[in-house]
């Protein structure tokens, strides 16, 4: 359904309103004040490939899988909304009954030399706001998670015809609003961490994670749970086993309405060990989950 334009900005002014409010008299940037950051200290000024190894894992879920109730959507301001009814929780664990192996953990290294460091590998990002997700491009497939290094941009577009606002909380902070499809916008990412993106146009499934970082030396595992971290300089480090908590940890409704609008989740949950890597080998890791690991108390308020 094609929104008139008072009502698309009602909407935008709503969204940008929710997520002032919830942040106290904090200020939300625009694309003229994102300018690009200072210039990156060259990265991998003394890499040497011959003096590198490999390092390969898996990650594996033990013990009965989690059972993740979908979100209930019972309303969003100024949307029909019978044509949603529930959405799949954007952190559940994604498994294979039978293996069974965990797809897209986010395996990265702690404790890396810049200057050793490989040059950086992943490809540019594009945020698409499309269907009412939030969808992370990048190297020719849409993930939960991308990396990007500190001081590079990522690209946002929106393709509904709804409007969107998109917050950033965490390294970054911001809320970019979206009222037309099809006209993309350039954000810079200032510091390193994780950005933890969603939507402030009521559309609260809506979830996704940036990992920005200096050095290029994370990944995602495969369908098959494997991971592989290349081209890693000799020498002793943390490997972080990193998984998204799917519990929440508050609510944000609307007060006239009781709608929610807003979903906090609790702590992410990881795992590390310490590895040694030996130039021209290989080390071989494995990680596993359980749903002890993410037992929090439930938010009695969770939609």
């Amino acid at each position: 359904m094609v929104k008139s334009p008072k009502t698309r900005i009602g909407l935008l002014i709503a969204g940008l309103g929710i997520y002032l409010s919830s942040l106290g008299c904090e200020f939300a940037p625009t694309n003229k004040e994102n300018l690009p950051p200072p210039a990156v200290a060259e990265l991998g000024a003394q890499f040497d490939d011959k003096n590198t190894g490999t390092i390969q894992g898996s990650v594996t879920w033990q013990g009965p899988l989690p059972k993740v109730p979908p979100l209930k959507v019972f309303g969003i301001a100024g949307i029909q909304t019978d044509e949603f009814g529930e959405q799949p929780n954007p952190h559940a664990p994604k498994i294979d009954n039978e293996d069974p192996a965990v797809t897209e953990t986010v395996v990265f290294l702690r404790k890396v030399d810049l200057s050793r460091s490989r040059p950086w590998n992943h490809g540019p990002i594009t945020l698409e706001l499309r269907d009412r997700q939030l969808r992370i491009l990048q190297d020719g497939r849409s993930a939960r998670a991308g990396f990007a290094r500190r001081g590079d941009s990522v690209i946002i577009v929106s393709r509904d015809a709804d409007c969107h606002v998109l917050h950033g909380r965490g390294a970054a902070f911001f809320a970019l609003p979206f009222a037309d499809a099809d006209q993309p916008t350039r954000y810079y990412l200032k510091r390193d961490g994780v950005v933890e993106l969603s939507s402030g146009t009521g559309f609260f499934w809506m979830s996704g994670l940036l990992f920005v970082a200096e050095h290029p030396y994370y990944a995602r595992t495969g369908v098959d749970g494997r991971f592989s971290l290349e081209k890693v300089p000799a020498g002793e480090y943390e490997l972080v086993c990193w998984h998204a908590n799917w519990h929440m940890a508050h609510v944000r409704r609307e007060q006239d309405t009781g709608i929610v609008n807003q979903l906090h989740y609790r702590p992410p949950v990881e795992q590390t060990r310490r590895i040694v890597v030996d130039a021209g080998a290989t080390c071989q890791v494995q990680f596993s989950w359980s749903e002890g690991d993410f037992e929090r108390r439930v938010d009695s308020r969770a939609p």
